[in-house]
């Protein structure tokens, strides 16, 4: 949960399934990172699916909940460095 994430403040939305996340338990970060390529190469192989950040993969630390309305997830604040002391500490 290093660094920040930039996004647009608006983009169109369609129906559809989307979202999905994957936990990897690693013994260090080059494991990690080689069973996350390892899995964006294996979706690379179906149909209609998409992984829209640079190399398919991206650190992500969300939470449930978030001070905005209609906003069902949020960053997980206590966690992320770059809002360190903006934030309630993590229990």
């Amino acid at each position: 949960m290093d660094g920040e994430f930039v996004c647009e403040e608006t983009t169109a939305t369609v129906k559809a399934v989307g979202g999905g996340n994957l936990l990897f338990l690693a013994r260090d970060m080059d494991s990690a990172l080689h069973a996350a390529e390892s899995a964006v190469a294996a979706m690379h192989k179906l149909p209609n699916i998409i992984t829209p950040f640079p190399g398919g993969v991206m650190r992500s630390g969300s939470k449930i909940g978030s001070k905005y309305a209609g906003v069902t997830a949020s960053t997980n604040d206590a966690f992320c460095p770059t809002l360190l002391g903006l934030s309630k500490k993590a229990s």
